[in-house]
């Protein structure tokens, strides 16, 4: 006999092939025409099972789940990825300290406006982080997102 771990809303999020007492999660008994790879399809609501996708075929079902699944790593793999752009631009940002610092000690002696450029440059940094974030959510496969590299700029 299978056994669901269901949600809230009543969906199943994970199947087992036994029970465990005090999991700390709802299980409850599959109904007998369950599987490992389809038992997904069932929700358990007001005290019964019912097949929250009837109508649908078991493998077009299935195609549909994957394609869930395969958007919804991509969501992660890429939110991983997001804070070492983010590193990278405070890492450069920083590095121009000394810069501002030398730049204003030249304005202020000179009458000059070399904390402009400084500036600029900066910007510059935040400009090309946002682009390369921008860049990253654009990203459709894996493969695009394994060539990425979020330090590149």
């Amino acid at each position: 006999m299978l056994y669901g771990v269901i949600n809230n809303a009543g969906y199943i999020s994970s199947i087992q092939d036994e029970y465990i007492a005090g999991a700390g999660s709802v299980e409850l008994a599959l109904p007998e025409a369950a599987t490992t790879d389809y038992g997904f399809r069932y929700r358990y609501q007001d005290g019964a099972w019912s097949d929250a996708f009837s109508g649908v075929a078991d493998g077009a079902l299935m195609a549909a789940y994957a394609a869930i699944q395969q958007a919804a790593n991509l969501v992660e793999v890429k939110a991983g990825k997001m804070p070492f752009i983010k590193l990278e631009a405070e890492r450069q940002i920083v590095a121009t300290n000394w810069k501002v610092e030398r730049a204003t000690e030249v304005d202020a002696a000179t009458g000059s406006t070399t904390l402009a450029a400084v500036y600029t440059e900066r910007a510059a940094i935040r400009t090309a982080s946002n682009v390369k974030e921008t860049a990253l959510e654009a990203l459709t496969t894996m493969d695009e997102i394994a060539a990425f590299n979020p330090t590149d700029f």
